[in-house]
């Protein structure tokens, strides 16, 4: 049964807390009883309400509730309370406090259900039950009642037994006079009893309103937190004061339903609101309209600032009388930053439009300068391979001593000429193949060929550089005779890889140029034991015009066009070029093609 479960959550849940919020309720309602408990302290005190909250939720789940208020009821009427007497406990007592046991557990049916026919239907059976207790309350003081009268009856029979004593002593005739004045006095106190007979029944009917009324709020409340999930909903009274609290509320505004009841619901605005006296206006506005919207910024428990949206609806009872105010408020801090957001938004996107336009006028710019530089490359390229020509082929006819014979020194001097015309013409047949890939016109002439006399034949071309350094220069090979590729372009690359391992490697260094085949792909290996490259370093080597280190660059000479120039070979065969590094223990460079290349292929 839905209230027997409820008396299980309780007991399991929320024991404490309900014992705790019973006190308070005791206290509230000013119950007599406690008079005869205040030597109890705070915790004693408390513990006995938990103690008899414990029993009566044990009683209800075991459906003997009824019972057990019974048998409480009999103890008071046989005296079997230790330390309380009939005449210390007046009906009204009894009845404030289970008036008292009823609302605290109204109060936390929010906490077991949230169906309003479920919390309607606990509600009604408490009702009952509660007034069935009440009832049985009442009976016990009737009884009470009757056993005075049963004493003003004995009173009477020793009064009539004092008056035939006092016929036939007349000294028991003052005796007699003193028990009539007694009798006079004992019939002013029975008037007395009966009026308050008269103002406890006028008690009861007063709480019994108090406890209608306050059923009618919880229910008010119940409708209104039914969806506390976006909301904070709570109740003020008539002059802005907060009477109640939820987990909503707590949510948005950060404080506690202990700390924040009673306080005036003005706290939540700024300082400059208050002085300006909005929330009056807004209680005054609510009140003439009916209802009453306000949106503005709010103050958190810990300072903070919230957008919020609010409602304020003032609240009637049946006769009409003004109970209060329903106040629903609602974060918007989120839909407010969105708000500023888009405005943020659009001005960013306006000047980012501008900037864009901008960057495409410079973009136009720098793409027409990239063209004037691809035709100065072109111009020059072809304006120094003229006078170049010139230069190998008389120092060539020379060399042949066409001419005449030439001493050591003059043949000398004229490998010098040659050496720095032939380096010269690299770097110049370097610049056209850097416009060529640029423009789109560098093609592949691949053909089956053996790699053996490729490698050979740089290796023996670049000889004399190693030699120069005393470099040890190590060939392996362990390739098919036949790869298909571009000999012509394969031959460069492995020259920019094996002249840059001579520049950089020092004196007496070792070099190791390896060949291998890997599935269906010719991996070849240019390791060094020079200075190595940082990591960072690393991905600026393929860059066109990029050097790491300029001033040890220009010591060996350089363009920084050769390893972008060997990436584009080696890509256009459908292979790919990288290295591997570290400062201090050399570097390795290394590409891998297939050994087999598509005809005709273009970077």
């Amino acid at each position: 049964m839905p209230l027997k479960d409820f008396a299980a959550h309780l007991k399991r849940h929320h024991l404490e807390a309900l014992a705790a919020e019973n006190m308070r309720l005791l206290r509230a309602y000013h119950t007599p009883m406690l008079r005869l408990v205040a030597h109890w302290s705070e915790s004693e005190l408390l513990a006995q309400i938990k103690t008899g909250m414990e029993r009566f939720l044990t009683d209800l789940i075991a459906g003997q509730a009824e019972t057990r208020a019974a048998e409480n009821l009999r103890k008071w009427q046989a005296d079997e309370l230790p330390g309380f007497s009939q005449q210390d406990v007046k009906a009204g007592d009894l009845v404030m406090v289970y008036a008292a046991n009823k609302q605290a557990l109204i109060r936390f049916l929010p906490t077991f259900a949230t169906d309003p026919q479920v919390i309607v239907s606990l509600v009604q059976e408490l009702e009952a039950f509660f007034t069935k207790v009440q009832e049985s309350a009442f009976g016990v003081y009737a009884d009470i009642h009757a056993r005075l009268n049963r004493m003003d009856a004995e009173k009477a029979a020793a009064l009539a037994y004092a008056e035939e004593q006092q016929a036939l002593n007349e000294e028991l005739q003052m005796q007699a006079e003193e028990l009539q004045a007694q009798q006079e006095e004992l019939q002013a106190q029975q008037e007395e009893l009966e009026q308050l007979y008269d103002d406890l029944r006028r008690h009861t009917e007063q709480v019994e309103a108090e406890v209608a009324r306050r059923t009618k709020d919880i229910r008010q409340f119940e409708f209104l937190v039914r969806n506390i999930s976006d909301y904070a909903i709570y109740m003020l009274d008539p002059t802005g004061r907060i009477m109640s609290w939820n987990k909503g509320a707590e949510q948005f505004k950060g404080y506690q339903e202990a700390e924040i009841l009673g306080s005036h619901f003005s706290r939540f605005y700024s300082p400059e609101a208050v002085a300006e006296g909005r929330p009056e206006r807004l209680m005054a506005r609510s009140l003439a309209e009916g209802h009453a919207r306000d949106e503005g910024w709010r103050i958190r428990k810990d300072g903070s600032r919230f957008w919020a949206e609010a409602i304020l609806t003032p609240i009637y009872d049946d006769q009409g009388h003004h109970l209060g105010f329903a106040k629903i408020t609602r974060d918007l801090t989120e839909s407010r930053r969105t708000q500023d957001l888009e405005a943020l938004v659009h001005q960013r996107t306006r000047e980012l439009a501008e900037k864009n336009a901008a960057l495409q006028r410079a973009i136009e710019e720098l793409q027409q300068v990239d063209r004037y530089k691809d035709e100065f490359l072109s111009v020059i390229s072809h304006e120094l391979r003229t006078p170049l020509n010139f230069i190998t082929g008389f120092t060539s006819i020379l060399e042949d001593e066409v001419a005449g014979p030439m001493n050591e020194l003059q043949r000398e001097y004229l490998d010098k000429i040659l050496q720095g015309s032939e380096r010269m013409l690299g770097l110049v047949n370097n610049l056209l193949d850097v416009g060529r890939m640029q423009a789109g016109k560098f093609h592949l002439a691949p053909y089956e060929t053996d790699y053996h006399p490729i490698v050979r034949e740089v290796v023996s071309s670049l000889r004399p550089l190693a030699d120069e350094k005393h470099l040890e220069v190590e060939v392996n090979l362990q390739v098919p005779d036949l790869v298909t590729l571009d000999g012509t372009r394969i031959t460069q690359v492995l020259t920019n890889l094996l002249d840059n391992a001579i520049k950089f490697t020092p004196v007496e260094g070792h070099i190791r140029l390896e060949a291998h085949q890997e599935g269906n792909r010719l991996v070849t290996e240019v390791s060094d034991s020079g200075p190595g490259i940082a990591e960072a370093d690393i991905p600026k080597l393929f860059i066109p015009f990029r050097q790491l280190d300029m001033g040890s660059t220009r010591k060996v000479g350089g363009t920084g066009l050769g390893l972008s120039i060997c990436k584009t070979i080696v890509e256009a065969h459908g292979g790919t070029i990288g290295i591997r590094s570290r400062l201090g223990e050399g570097s390795t460079f290394w590409f891998s093609i297939p050994a087999s290349s598509p005809n005709g292929a273009t970077a």
